[in-house]
């Protein structure tokens, strides 16, 4: 499910469908939070946004998870 809910989060946000990208986002977050894509897309939906701080928060998560591979 976690698969299909970052599939239609990627095709939305391409297609420029921002308000249900977003909601696909908000149900991979309640699926996985700590899924790494999914740490990472909202670090680069809060970089996108200007949201410095909870970037911040973001990239300390997915460096504490090893999420890139190469902590």
């Amino acid at each position: 499910e976690i698969d299909k809910a970052l599939t239609r989060y990627q095709v939305l946000a391409q297609a420029g469908m921002a308000d249900r990208a977003e909601a696909e986002l908000a149900k991979a977050v309640e699926l996985a939070p700590d899924n790494p894509t999914v740490i990472e897309l909202q670090f680069l939906r809060a970089i996108g946004r200007g949201e410095l701080d909870a970037a911040q928060g973001f990239a300390t998560r997915g460096a504490a998870a090893n999420s890139d591979g190469y902590n």
